[in-house]
């Protein structure tokens, strides 16, 4: 294994792991992109989907022993790291300074499936910043002041994603719901995952905003009812091979109205959906008309 050795990566794919080795130098990868961080895929090899040490440790001491309580996805969170590896990689941020690159997009909705997005800069409130002192005006460009640490614990906890894709990958849905943003997330991958339905669940739970009243208005007012409606996610892009009812709630309760632009539901060997075609057209196609332009 040889990922800690990478520089800062704006996207990083690590796909058939076979041993633990490569989870503990891709945690160390991801920590040190953690404010680069907009694309990230792990995949974990099909003839080590049912080793012992990618289970959740529910025994675990928190130790760097495998498994762990947070399993795999533990990686995810600043948590993972012991002392020494956290402080070190922490001063390298503060030291030195990201290269420069291209200009970072500040537009959360706006989202071009042809190109990969770059990931959102923090803003920070208006008191923080007047109550810091500014650097020389020559001396910083936004890229190395995005390496800075951000205030706020949690905002240094959370990864900015555009893009999760996760292959054979147990999850820890309390591990993983608290360490994304995923309202910034537009492109999510589910792939033989397990406790899928945990995280549709969860994510639903979380992001749905307030169910409607069950009265029929007429059709202004429920025209203007259903515009005023803010729904915190922005996924355009879901792929996944278990099309679960709590992925077709999800669908149907959390995201907006005509944001969807691709769905591609496979069909898993050892999975045997409960979804029947008309619950998909209705609450994904018909509800999605105007922005679907892939669908498998």
């Amino acid at each position: 294994p040889s990922l800690s050795v990478l520089p800062p990566l704006k996207n990083v794919t690590v796909l058939d792991i076979d041993e633990p080795a490569y989870v503990e130098e891709l945690a160390i990868l991801i920590e040190r992109s953690r404010f680069r961080l907009s694309e990230l895929r792990i995949g974990i090899a099909e003839k080590a989907h049912m080793s012992p040490w990618l289970l959740c440790g529910k025994d675990s001491d928190g130790s760097t022993n495998w498994p762990r309580a947070d399993g795999v996805l533990g990686i995810l969170s600043r948590r993972h790291l012991d002392k020494k590896q956290d402080n070190a990689i922490v001063s390298s941020l503060e030291d030195k300074s990201m290269p420069s690159d291209e200009s970072i997009n500040k537009s959360l909705k706006s989202t071009e499936i042809a190109a990969p997005l770059t990931p959102n800069s923090e803003e920070q409130p208006p008191s923080t910043t007047k109550d810091k002192k500014s650097p020389p005006s020559s001396g910083l460009s936004n890229r190395s002041a995005r390496s800075q640490p951000p205030p706020y614990k949690s905002d240094y906890e959370i990864l900015h994603l555009k893009v999760l894709e996760l292959e054979r990958v147990p999850l820890s849905v309390p591990t993983l719901l608290p360490a994304v943003d995923w309202t910034g997330l537009t492109t999510l991958t589910i792939m033989r995952c397990d406790d899928h339905e945990k995280l549709w669940r969860a994510l639903r739970r979380k992001y749905a905003p307030p169910a409607t009243p069950a009265k029929r208005p007429h059709d202004a007012e429920r025209r203007t009812n259903a515009s005023s409606v803010e729904y915190p996610l922005n996924l355009k892009h879901i792929r996944t091979d278990t099309v679960s009812p709590y992925l077709i709630l999800f669908i149907k309760d959390a995201l907006a109205p005509n944001t969807l632009e691709s769905v591609y539901l496979h069909e898993a060997p050892g999975h045997e959906s409960a979804v029947h075609i008309d619950a998909i057209y209705k609450h994904i196609l018909r509800k999605h008309r105007r922005s679907l332009r892939k669908v498998l």
